[in-house]
């Protein structure tokens, strides 16, 4: 009997969720049709673009889990890497603000972490659904691997979502010892 080693166990679901969580920040879905602009806004504000951001997240996770067959997968695809330029136009919009300070970034922080909960309860459905096909997840392990490349530029996302303490490497009581096989 042969083992056929694949690409597919690399999409773990720990993986999918760290991605996921990284772009959980998103925005109302736009009613406007492909190619037209929405009018501007009167005027960002850290909690509309923290909404926004939000609305985007669950966008890109309502689009994960609607790649139920290899027609869907594809579909997603396309459709995530528009998500992608929405956050990088986003993060542009957030960058020119600047970072939430003081009770503003403790408020903003909870936007985020109520919908990440919410996204992390839908997670499981999706990786089973990537896990069970083999050629879906083949369409969306590199789908994914666009979007992490360009989504890991986008620090300011990182900033606004996560608190002081999260951006302070934490060290453990164990990590003089080499972990076991190195």
């Amino acid at each position: 009997m042969t083992i056929r080693i694949t690409k597919l166990p690399c999409l773990t679901p720990t993986a999918l969720i760290s991605l996921c969580i990284i772009t959980f920040l998103g925005c109302q879905k736009k009613n406007t049709p492909a190619g037209n602009q929405p009018p501007p806004k009167k005027t960002d504000t850290h909690e509309s673009l923290a909404a926004e951001a939000n609305g985007l997240a669950r966008e890109f996770s309502d689009t994960l889990a609607s790649a139920k067959d290899i027609a869907g997968a594809k579909a997603a695809a396309l459709q995530l890497d528009k998500i992608v330029t929405r956050f990088e136009q986003l993060a542009d919009r957030m960058e020119i603000i600047g970072d939430p300070q003081g009770e503003l970034k403790k408020k903003i922080m909870l936007m985020f972490n109520e919908h990440e909960k919410i996204i992390a309860q839908e997670l499981p459905a999706v990786i089973r659904t990537i896990l069970g096909n083999r050629e879906i997840g083949e369409i969306l392990e590199q789908a994914m691997e666009n979007v992490r490349e360009r989504m890991t530029k986008l620090t300011v996302l990182d900033r606004w979502k996560a608190g002081p303490l999260a951006q302070i490497p934490v060290k453990k009581s164990n990590d003089s010892a080499a972990p076991p096989g190195e």
